[in-house]
């Protein structure tokens, strides 16, 4: 026993430490490792430092907003608002409030001035509340963004290169085009253990407990009611994980 666990934790540092790294950067995603080392310093920081470092991060972006859109630029003229004119958080009640409609009807004027549309990265949102919506991110967005998830799966005591439980309903996130080089690349790189949610019955819970017994993720995620009913279905049957 004691040798297989000396040799899985050989495996999950050659993932965190060599090809993880490699593959994040080959999918267009530098320096995930550097953003996540600055966001674990930077959340020991005292209370009032991280309040300030908050507050000047969304002056820029207000800023940088009214400077390099169409729609923020006209949106704000209109209420008379002034962004470099907002000094604390009690002015941001002046901000106009951005809705899906608003986003769908101004997508384009919503675009930074930076950026040709070929730059970004095409996206939308879950449509969990009925309607979803096409979003933008610049690519050089895309390691922070990341890492910021990482950063917060840590808090469970998961690290890169261990294994993830994705009890998730969303068959968008599934890829089953290059089934053989997808599972390749999930073992070198994110190693997801997917257990697709959308339909749940008792044979197939079963099924997913007996592969969360075989595969032992270290962290599981997922959406609240699916999540909910595999926890429910191990109760009820007395069903020890082992992990």
């Amino acid at each position: 026993m004691g040798r297989r666990v000396e040799k899985m934790d050989i495996y999950e540092r050659f993932v965190r430490d060599i090809s993880f790294p490699l593959i994040s950067l080959r999918e267009g995603l530098p320096g995930i490792k550097r953003h996540l080392k600055q966001f674990e310093e930077n959340q020991y920081l005292p209370l009032m430092r991280l309040r300030e470092i908050q507050w000047e991060k969304v002056r820029y972006m207000l800023q940088y907003a009214y400077e390099h859109t169409r729609y923020y630029r006209s949106r704000f003229d209109a209420q008379g608002v002034n962004p470099f004119d907002i000094k604390d958080p009690g002015d941001m009640k002046r901000i106009p409030i951005l809705t899906k409609n608003d986003i769908r009807d101004n997508l384009h004027d919503l675009l930074s001035s930076e950026y040709e549309e070929p730059m970004l990265k095409q996206s939308s949102s879950g449509g969990t509340t009925g309607v979803w919506i096409k979003l933008f991110y610049s690519r050089d967005s895309l390691p922070i963004k990341q890492a910021a998830t990482y950063r917060s799966e840590k808090w469970t005591g998961w690290d890169i290169g261990q294994k993830i439980g994705m009890i998730w309903p969303a068959l968008q996130d599934y890829d089953e085009t290059q089934k053989l080089r997808s599972n390749i690349k999930n073992a070198l790189y994110q190693r997801r253990v997917f257990l697709p949610a959308a339909t749940l019955g008792e044979k197939i819970m079963g099924g997913y407990v007996e592969r969360l017994q075989r595969e032992k993720p270290k962290l599981i995620k997922g959406f609240a009611h699916p999540v909910h009913l595999i926890a429910d279905f191990i109760l009820r049957n007395n069903i020890a994980l082992g992990f």
